[in-house]
């Protein structure tokens, strides 16, 4: 149905969809591996992701780390 409504404009959504999915897809991963890090929680009440000042500043200190110096990561 979706192809029929866009064909006519010439726009190809098989890119596009694969590109999202992509995307999701390693947004998944991050929040997956977040959740499963010690400190890390999930607040029900805001739906979002939930820690301690001391637990974001080391992680945010390995991420910087990683994006500098191209080191693995280690989340715990």
């Amino acid at each position: 149905m979706m192809a029929n409504k866009i064909s006519n404009y010439g726009i190809k959504t098989q890119p596009y969809i694969h590109s999202r999915f992509k995307l999701l897809k390693q947004q998944y991963g991050a929040i997956y591996d977040m959740l499963n890090t010690l400190g890390f929680g999930w607040d029900d009440a805001r739906k979002c992701i939930t820690c301690d000042q001391d637990v974001w500043t080391i992680r945010s200190r390995v991420i910087l780390k990683h994006l500098i110096f191209g080191t693995s990561q280690s989340y715990t």
